[in-house]
């Protein structure tokens, strides 16, 4: 079925409906008072704040005091009417300077803490820290990808990525300090890589290896990687000599699984599975850790369906197509204090791209409650569904979307279909009426002349 993600407009929810969305179902889990998805930070107590009094001539200063503030924190200032989520934090929402505060937060997501660190999300704002503590020593980047120290510039860019990879995918890298001192100690995280899927990666200070730091806080992100967001894999890519590092990916559980060429660089390649990986001890979860994503087989249950659509009666707007769809193999759930919040669903089949057969997933089913929609949630989803799909073995992702939703998954990687689509109906082949995105897990060529989906739509 045709996707429906996230409507782009925030939405108002009233007293009444947060008071029903705290209330337990029972199905998920117990419910706790506050709702906080992977995505959002902990609710703290709001000050009231005095307006400023904003002089004429001063307004040009304070508004590039206000854009200097927001570059040096690397997070957005909220608009001018912010809306309050029921239950979420107002950390991404905020108050602009006119309203009378210039508060900005840290890029959203979770924030883990072990028996020694604190792993926030990597924001702008560190550039300075990841320069002294990892972009400038030789002998932590004669391992990475540029093969030797580089520039604040490049440490600011790698920022930037970093912080657009946690806006597509919902999950990065984290900037490691010391619970105690707060000293920055490096980054470690999740990285997808579209040619290869999800990698753990570690980048640790000098003089700060040799004390398991990377150990400990690799193992936080493979519990949120296997037990959060439900990973069928991680990968690690390791230069051959660089037996520290192989080492604490064998102490992780990382299996070796062949070579690749990444980053241009001959890798050996090293596999985690959730079978096979310990689960990270005494790790809390400042953010969203009642969220969780479950991967079940089938198209999932009528109930969830139900609880999702809230009560629309065409949330996908394909209604009006009198199209027969099929059943969806395997269903991925997000789950936020008991209860579904979002899903996605997906099958695997063989399909022809210009008369070609080709092992492809069909995606679709692509649902948010409307009460949780841009918060970032479906992109998550999508992107853990993109893998399970990898995983099984799919060299290409297809979806039928609205033409409306063309922006979000172009942010999200997908690439849109010029050709024509054929599939099955009780009354024969039809061509699709919907728009065609495509997001390719093996490195092979678009199709230039038709696809054909060899069965119903998804």
């Amino acid at each position: 079925m045709a996707s429906c993600p996230e409507d782009p407009r925030r939405i108002t929810v009233t007293q009444d409906s947060e008071q029903r969305l705290k209330q337990p179902t029972g199905r998920y889990g117990a419910v706790r008072p506050a709702l906080h998805s992977l995505l959002s930070v902990p609710k703290r107590p709001e000050r009231p704040v005095a307006p400023p009094v904003v002089r004429p001539g001063r307004r040009r200063r304070s508004l590039r005091l206000l854009r200097r503030c927001h570059d040096r924190m690397g997070s957005p200032v909220a608009s001018r009417s912010p809306q309050r989520v029921a239950g979420y934090a107002p950390s991404v929402l905020g108050q602009s300077l006119v309203e009378g505060s210039c508060r900005v937060v840290r890029s959203s997501g979770p924030v883990l803490r072990t028996q020694r660190l604190v792993m926030e999300p990597i924001r702008r704002g560190d550039s300075d820290d990841l320069f002294e503590s990892v972009v400038g020593q030789d002998s932590v980047m004669r391992w990475l990808a540029t093969g030797r120290a580089d520039s604040r510039s490049a440490a600011r860019a790698m920022c930037d990525d970093h912080v657009a990879h946690w806006t597509r995918h919902g999950y990065g890298d984290f900037a490691v300090r010391d619970a105690a001192t707060h000293a920055f100690l490096g980054r470690v995280g999740l990285r997808n890589r579209a040619e290869y899927g999800v990698d753990l990666g570690f980048a640790v200070h000098p003089r700060a290896q040799g004390r398991g730091i990377a150990g400990e806080a690799g193992r936080a992100c493979l519990d949120l990687a296997f037990r959060r967001l439900s990973l069928p894999a991680v990968f690690a890519f390791v230069l051959p000599g660089n037996t520290a590092s192989i080492s604490v990916l064998r102490r992780l559980g990382a299996q070796a699984d062949g070579t690749v060429q990444s980053s241009g660089l001959h890798c050996l390649r090293y596999r985690f599975d959730p079978a096979g990986t310990a689960t990270a001890e005494q790790v809390v979860d400042d953010g969203g850790a009642d969220f969780r994503l479950i991967h079940v087989l089938g198209p999932g249950s009528p109930g969830d369906g139900a609880a999702l659509r809230a009560g629309l009666s065409d949330p996908f707007g394909v209604n009006g197509l009198a199209l027969v769809w099929d059943d969806k193999q395997h269903t991925l759930i997000a789950v936020s204090e008991g209860r579904p919040v979002a899903s996605a669903g997906w099958l695997l089949r063989n399909m022809a791209f210009d008369g070609s057969p080709r092992r492809a997933a069909g995606l679709g089913d692509v649902l948010v409650h409307p009460a949780h929609r841009s918060l970032g949630i479906a992109r998550t989803v999508i992107s853990v569904a993109v893998e399970h799909a990898r995983a099984a073995g799919a060299q290409t992702m297809i979806l039928l979307c609205r033409p409306d939703l063309v922006p979000l998954y172009t942010q999200l990687g997908w690439s849109r279909l010029s050709v024509p689509v054929t599939f099955q109906q009780p009354d024969g082949a039809r061509t699709s009426p919907l728009t065609t995105m495509i997001y390719d897990l093996a490195d092979l060529p678009h199709p230039t002349i038709s696809v054909d989906l060899r069965g119903l739509p998804f």
